[in-house]
């Protein structure tokens, strides 16, 4: 059975969450591994080499004791490693160059830039607040519902739910009309914007929901299929409307 990731966990503010986790976590663990070697936390590469030498002579007769200082050394090397590759901490070239091995250095100067979204992408997917969730779950939700029990007005809902999605969408976030303002003011490109987000919504969660709906024979000869198709669509809908953010301030 073929795992499905969850795509909620691609969202910009679960993302800074895990990262925060990740930092807390590598913090905790290199704490523990600097006290052993007995180096701080902010100590050069040669004087993490010098630490390590010294507790190998110390221990000279004890081959345990060398292998723990020597994996404790390693640990401490990996650790900068990964806090680099993850945007944790920042490292001169020369350090850089110094760090554990040289190819893992090389391999992390060579690596492509991450890729950056373009500028109108920014700000536009938006976590709701609990007003604007608990209105997409009324209407949408309302609009799925009602499809289970009108199954011949289902196709009418479907498209009932577009609209609204494209309202919603264009009205999110914008500050309320004022006397005298134009109507460029009031639509603005965020609304076509809008508009369109909804359509492709509407139509890829329409394919999805028919070519669903015709593999289920349960479904596909049944009177429910319309009620199903329009579900799904409905729930689409309702999420994009929910998490979008078309309208930007200027």
């Amino acid at each position: 059975m073929v795992a499905i990731s969850n795509p909620f966990k691609k969202l910009p503010w679960n993302v800074r969450k895990e990262k925060e986790r990740e930092t807390r976590r590598l913090k905790q663990e290199g704490s523990k591994l600097y006290r052993e070697l007995g180096v701080s936390e902010d100590s050069s590469f040669e004087e993490i080499q010098e630490a390590t030498q010294k507790l190998i002579s110390r221990y000279d007769g004890d081959i345990k004791k060398r292998v723990k200082v020597e994996i404790c050394k390693d640990k401490i090397m990996q650790l900068r490693l990964n806090q680099r590759l993850g945007g944790m901490i920042s490292e001169s070239k020369d350090a850089r160059a110094q760090s554990y091995l040289k190819e893992d250095a090389e391999e992390f100067d060579n690596q492509k830039q991450e890729f950056k979204p373009p500028s109108w992408t920014r700000g536009l997917i938006v976590k709701p607040e609990q007003q604007w969730r608990d209105s997409c779950v009324i209407f949408f939700g309302g609009s799925a519902v009602l499809g289970i029990f009108l199954s011949t007005a289902a196709g009418g809902l479907k498209f009932m739910a577009f609209m609204l999605s494209a309202g919603f969408l264009a009205k999110r976030g914008t500050p309320p009309s004022q006397p005298g303002m134009s109507y460029g003011e009031r639509v603005g490109s965020h609304t076509a914007l809008a508009f369109g987000f909804a359509f492709i919504t509407y139509v890829l969660s329409a394919a999805v929901a028919t070519a669903f709906t015709r593999a289920i024979p349960a479904i596909a000869e049944n009177k429910i299929r319309e009620g199903v198709e329009n579900i799904i669509v409905s729930g689409a809908l309702g999420l994009v409307t929910a998490y979008l953010h078309p309208y930007k301030k200027k």
